[in-house]
């Protein structure tokens, strides 16, 4: 956390009023000028680096007055504006009073305007302040009452004094640590997905409980859902000896403050156990689901890239409560095809014709939905190179659906990526011919997968 004084270029508005500073033989410029080298000074800057705004030196003639005002206070980090019974009434002060007003909010302070009472107001001294908007302000901010050094020599000892000590007092003001606009908007974010401030439970299933897929998992908020913030459904578990988790669904909300999602595992025994876990998701978490989604869908081995993606945005990722559950094997309505064995079979790419020859394996008492896998030899540029591909396998209505889920090289060979293999496929009378269609990157080419070993 910086603090405003610590900003490259820093400026301050001097506001007053021109007929006072003509009135006084231009006494109040010279204060100005004075104030701007004791600030400078106290805070350890240059002249390149640090300005005390004033209208009267800064603005060329002819430019549109307002206009100008406004970017300069768009630019300042303090005010000081001079008090006298023409500035209350000066509307070109109260412009400038109103646009720093909204420039100390965007800047998330209250403690930037620092008045000087340099002639006597008499509604200063009554509860008459409390009816004009801009003696209102000055009369509820801690004001200098400089009334009797008015006649004084800017460059006297005297006034020296009390300078020093009023920009001691802007100094301490501009050192408190501070959050810039963006910071704020980031903490606020942050805060925005914290799940004790959202409040966020999982109603059903109960913990622990065995169920049949697919599972609706339910639940409610005690506060509404955040804008652009999202639930979602994760799998938790580990690899390689460390926690890992893989984005699932995202959840569907309600206006009530409820929310729901169907979680479809992959295959499983009976009984089996699994972790899971919602996560509140701002917009970086929501990207990088969506990379990691692609990712996925292209070359990388499922979860792989998410522990260390996950720990780049852990501001936008938050944790909700953990749910345990255990798998019912899914009884079977009708006998599954027995698909299991060693596959060999052989497809041309659809750019370069390429020929692809390719070894599946398909395992033993195999449900509806299994994992598979297979070993893909092919030439490129002249060298072999060897994939091992892991799919997924569904049979449904006689149809035996295949998806390539991720890969690693055996041998590179001169290749720098694989697209993953999608088949369907149909099973032969002999029972030990799969026949269907290969969908690559490119187009569709006919395939036959023949079984070597296996059920005959």
């Amino acid at each position: 956390m910086s603090s405003l004084a610590e900003r490259p270029k820093l400026m301050g508005f001097f506001s007053y009023s021109r007929e006072d500073d003509e009135g006084s033989d231009g006494k109040l410029s010279k204060l100005r000028m004075r104030i701007q080298e004791e600030l400078r000074a106290q805070l350890g800057r240059t002249r390149k680096d640090f300005s005390l705004f004033q209208d009267q030196t800064a603005i060329a003639s002819g430019s549109l007055w307002e206009e100008e005002i406004k970017s300069a206070v768009g630019r300042s980090v303090f005010f000081i504006p001079i008090i006298t019974p023409t500035a209350v009434k000066s509307s070109f002060c109260k412009i400038e009073f109103d646009a720093f007003l909204a420039r100390e909010k965007e800047l998330g302070r209250t403690d930037l305007i620092f008045p000087i009472l340099y002639i006597s107001v008499p509604a200063l001294t009554d509860d008459r302040w409390r009816q004009d908007p801009l003696l209102k302000i000055v009369g509820s901010r801690q004001y200098e009452k400089w009334q009797n050094f008015r006649h004084s020599d800017p460059s006297s000892t005297e006034v020296a004094h009390q300078i020093e000590k009023f920009c001691a007092n802007i100094c301490r003001a501009l050192e408190q640590p501070w959050l810039s606009p963006e910071e704020r908007a980031q903490s606020e974010a942050t805060l925005a997905i914290d799940p004790k401030v959202v409040g966020v439970s999982i109603e059903a299933p109960q913990d622990g409980e065995k169920l049949s897929s697919p599972i609706s998992i339910k639940g409610k908020f005690e506060k509404p859902l955040p804008k652009d913030v999202q639930l979602w459904l994760f799998a938790l578990g580990t690899k390689a000896g460390r926690d890992v988790c893989w984005p699932h669904q995202r959840a569907a909300v309600s206006s009530d403050r409820t929310w729901s999602v169907r979680y479809t595992p992959g295959p499983h025994q009976d009984a089996d156990r699994r972790r899971l876990q919602m996560f509140l998701v701002g917009k970086d978490g929501q990207a990088l689901i969506e990379s990691y989604r692609h990712a996925n869908s292209q070359a990388v081995p499922p979860g792989a890239p998410w522990p260390e993606l996950m720990s780049i945005t852990s501001d936008m990722v938050r944790a909700c409560p953990t749910l345990v559950i255990f798998l019912a094997r899914e009884p079977s309505t009708s006998a599954v095809p027995d698909f299991s064995g060693v596959w060999q079979g052989m497809w041309l790419s659809a750019k370069t014709e390429r020929g692809h020859h390719a070894e599946l394996v398909i395992p033993a008492e195999h449900g509806p939905a299994f994992s598979a896998s297979m070993r893909v030899t092919y030439e490129f540029s002249g060298r072999q190179t060897v994939v091992e591909e892991a799919l997924t396998g569904a049979i449904a209505g006689g149809t035996l659906s295949l998806k390539g889920v991720g890969y690693k090289y055996v041998e590179r060979g001169a290749s720098s990526l694989y697209s993953l293999d999608e088949f369907s496929l149909k099973v032969g009378d002999d029972g030990n011919t799969l026949s269907g269609q290969a969908r690559l990157r490119n187009g569709v080419r006919d395939i036959t997968f023949r079984r070597i070993t296996g059920r005959a």
